[in-house]
């Protein structure tokens, strides 16, 4: 059996098994034998991460990675920058696992490949994709407050040619006075291999969803409702021109629509009407060529170019406002990997240009040694960063155009020990993050500004064992002895 290949560490395809980075790998045999239905859920396996829902089923779910902020989380679909182009959060509330091959999850400072928000790390999700033959499944669920909910996947193709097609539905009233929650998703996904070295794919996602919203647990709104559409359609080429050149280039386009109708009544305060809408949308390409220079060495050498912009607009008694900001990203990065039997080191840079603030550079370096008995050791020192999102920057009345991006630096220790024979492995994993101009509200200029600190250090363990017959147990454990807002010196929120 040919060992799992994963991309996200380094993009470059190799053993989750191999690499310097702290990575965890959440198979389709992980997430048939979980019985999830969201990814939120299998999230929750990872050590380093927390995952937090607000309210009922519908509320916004939320991943902090080694104790950063949420949108300090960089999410990838296909390797396909996935957060809001407008807040630069992400909601996993409405990702099922219906068109997830695998998960892919690096924790730490991320930067150097993929730029913005991988300040506490990276979530990869894979989606399923066509194989030769024909091959499907349907999976239903009922239950009380009205729950029902659906997955499908159906697949089919040859060697050449394949493609795939999945959808999933949920409906349910939960339990309290406006809050029922109706979803649903279709993906298809298609890939053509014109030779040995030359492959084209496309791939077009949607998605849908209402949901009530009765306020908070004291007060209960009658008529709220909030609606989420998101777009998402891709065009890939992976080409091998030459033995020792690899490339690969992406371009994409995302949309996001986030509406909220609020009329009369609202409580606590009794306001007038209150409608708000938000349209997304991010445009990027992709470009990376994988060198193999020598035995044992690779250079990794790429660019990216993103456009995003948002159109804003809320109206209340308070009165209304409009927003149409439009920001225009570059990057170049390179990174050099040498690999040998026991021992393997990583290391390079990220330069990003910015029209709303400027540039910004990273940088990240990693090692992995063999030890005897199978033991594998591994270090990793870099920085990340986020830029401030358009909101951030724009948004009427609360935003600061003058905002520079918040910063990183992190590096982390740790092991790894199979235990009798290779049914058992144990991993554990010391790490320390230093944030800085972290975007915080001033009371002194009444507007958002970079002037906090924090730093988060604990220990990440894991234990999976194959125990037989069929059988898996898997406990994981993060401990975060600091987890201090260096600016007021106390502990965060969280």
């Amino acid at each position: 059996q040919l060992p799992q290949l994963v991309v996200t560490a380094t993009r470059i395809p190799s053993s989750e098994d191999l690499g310097p980075s702290t990575i965890t790998v959440i198979s389709r045999e992980d997430i048939e034998r979980s019985a999830a239905h969201h990814v939120a859920d299998l999230l929750r396996f990872v050590p380093g991460a927390d995952v937090r829902i607000t309210g009922q089923t519908g509320g916004q779910a939320s991943v902090f990675l080694r104790g950063a902020n949420s949108n300090h989380t960089l999410v990838l679909i296909d390797g396909i920058r996935a957060n809001s182009a407008f807040s630069g959060t992400y909601d996993f509330a409405n990702l099922t696992v219906a068109n997830v091959e695998r998960v892919e999850v690096v924790t730490g400072p991320q930067s150097l490949l993929y730029g913005s928000e991988a300040l506490g790390g990276i979530i990869n999700i894979v989606t399923r994709r066509g194989a030769e033959g024909v091959s499907g499944s349907v999976n239903a669920v009922a239950g009380t407050n009205e729950w029902g909910e659906g997955l499908g996947f159906v697949s089919l193709g040859g060697q050449e040619v394949s493609g795939s097609l999945s959808g999933s539905w949920l409906s349910t009233d939960n339990n309290r006075e406006n809050s029922a929650y109706r979803a649903g998703d279709l993906a298809v996904a298609g890939d053509w291999r014109l030779s040995p070295d030359l492959a084209l794919g496309v791939q077009a996602s949607a998605f849908d969803s209402k949901t009530g919203l009765p306020n908070d647990r004291f007060t209960n709104d009658p008529n709220d409702e909030g609606r989420v559409r998101n777009k998402l359609a891709a065009f890939t080429l992976d080409a091998s021109p030459w033995s020792w050149w690899d490339l690969g280039l992406t371009a994409s386009h995302a949309r996001d629509d986030l509406d909220f109708d609020g009329p009369e009544p609202n409580p606590p305060y009794y306001s007038g009407d209150v409608v708000t809408s938000t349209q997304g949308q991010r445009s990027q390409v992709d470009l990376q060529n994988i060198l193999a220079v020598a035995a044992g060495h690779q250079l990794l050498l790429g660019g990216t170019y993103e456009e995003i912009a948002a159109d804003h607009m809320s109206s209340s008694s308070f009165g209304d406002t409009e927003m149409d900001p439009d920001q225009l990203s570059r990057a170049v990065f390179g990174a050099y990997g040498f690999r040998a039997d026991r021992f393997e080191l990583n290391c390079g840079a990220r330069l990003d240009d910015f029209s709303t603030f400027g540039s910004h550079e990273t940088w990240r370096a990693g090692g992995r040694v063999n030890l005897p008995a199978g033991t594998v050791a591994r270090g990793n020192l870099g920085t990340g960063f986020r830029a401030p999102s358009l909101a951030d920057l724009y948004y009427p009345g609360f935003s600061n155009p003058d905002l520079v991006p918040e910063e990183s630096l992190g590096w982390d220790l740790g092991f790894e020990i199979p235990l009798g024979g290779k049914a058992a492995r144990v991993r554990a994993t010391w790490f320390v993050n230093h944030f800085t101009n972290l975007i915080a509200y001033s009371t002194q200029t009444y507007r958002p500004e970079n002037v906090s600190e924090a730093k988060t250090e604990g220990l990440e363990t894991s234990l999976d064992w194959k125990v037989g017959a069929g059988w898996q147990a898997r406990a994981s454990y993060t401990w975060l002895p600091t987890a201090e807002d260096q600016t007021s010196s106390t502990r965060l929120l969280r």
